[in-house]
């Protein structure tokens, strides 16, 4: 995959000079890539005279004028099309939905422009893509590094996996650059740590490399903490794609650190009640779970939420000591 560069120069629609790279055939920014995408097939009415000024820093655009300057710039509908006709559902992955689903799917999110099963079925995609790439790249578990050098190579390989996860949400098109940002931050802390521990749940959880480098005592110490909590509970909750899928998502849409703005806080609530109810129409209709078991099982699921908060945070802390940039 292609690696970011600061000095690409600024997007050509909004004049942001942060993360630009190559997007539907035109050096752009992330944000204004993931607007191209979800626009398609969308029409837009400017209520004004069609020359509405698209800038990054201002925290409102024009949708109309916004999509006619992607266009302009040379963002190219075609290569949108060839993304959206090529289905990253993989055939096992369909058998494996529900059969009985309605046609007209009763609930549907007008924020986030798609419906609450379609969200769910995006994050089991992710999950198996994740899995994939990461066998495919042969990329070390981030639980079994020995050294700072080698958490140093797992954050920068991961900066560039997780720009496209990010670009792709849904919901991402109405957020600002800066919300973006953060974003990108949570989509490579559950890619490295929350997928980590996951993976590493069926494995010893006491075994460690010995201690080498200033930074191993802090090092080694979070690396503990993450097996022996998170890890611990995966192991006890076993949880299968689905439910793995949407703990992904109230993983990334937690917004507990970094100060974020009121859109990507209506974004984030759109995505947790999408996805809650997406996940009870799931046991509702592939398990023989009652009410309360749903209710339980998502309880215990979300529980997981307080642990995650305090490794972001310890995650955080150990990236500042040993230098690595989040």
């Amino acid at each position: 995959m292609e690696a970011t560069s600061q000095n690409r120069g600024p997007c050509p629609v909004c004049s942001s000079m942060d993360r630009t790279r190559r997007h539907f055939g035109i050096i752009a920014c992330t944000a204004c890539a993931a607007f191209f995408r979800r626009s398609f097939g969308q029409q837009y009415l400017c209520n004004a005279e069609k020359k509405c000024i698209i800038m990054h820093d201002r925290k409102f655009f024009c949708r109309a004028c916004r999509y006619s300057s992607c266009v302009k710039a040379g963002m190219r509908r075609d290569l949108v099309r060839k993304q959206k006709n090529n289905p990253r559902h993989p055939a096992s992955l369909e058998t494996q939905l529900p059969r009985n689903l309605p046609e007209m799917l009763s609930k549907f999110s007008k924020i986030l422009n798609i419906h609450h099963d379609e969200l769910l079925k995006y994050y089991v995609d992710g999950v198996e893509d994740t899995i994939a790439q990461k066998q495919n790249d042969n990329v070390m578990n981030a639980l079994q590094i020995k050294s700072i050098v080698e958490l140093h190579k797992i954050s920068e390989m991961e900066n560039n996996v997780v720009l496209d996860d990010c670009l792709n949400c849904p919901g991402v098109d109405v957020l600002e650059q800066d919300d973006v940002e953060v974003l990108l931050k949570y989509f490579k802390f559950v890619n490295i740590w929350v997928y980590s521990a996951l993976a590493s749940s069926s494995t010893c959880l006491e075994q460690f490399p010995e201690q080498t480098g200033d930074n191993s005592n802090q090092l080694f110490d979070f690396l503990h903490q993450v097996r022996s909590t998170l890890g611990s509970s995966l192991v006890r909750l076993n949880l299968n794609i689905f439910e793995y899928a949407a703990f992904k998502s109230f993983c990334i849409w937690n917004l507990k650190f970094f100060g974020t703005s009121t859109a990507m806080k209506i974004v984030a609530e759109e995505h947790h009640i999408g996805i809650t109810w997406a996940l009870r129409k799931y046991y509702k209709e592939s398990t023989n779970m009652t009410e309360v078991e749903i209710a339980a099982r998502i309880g215990d699921i979300t529980l997981q939420l307080l642990t995650v908060s305090d490794i972001f945070h310890d995650m955080i802390k150990l990236y500042h000591q040993v230098g690595i940039s989040f």
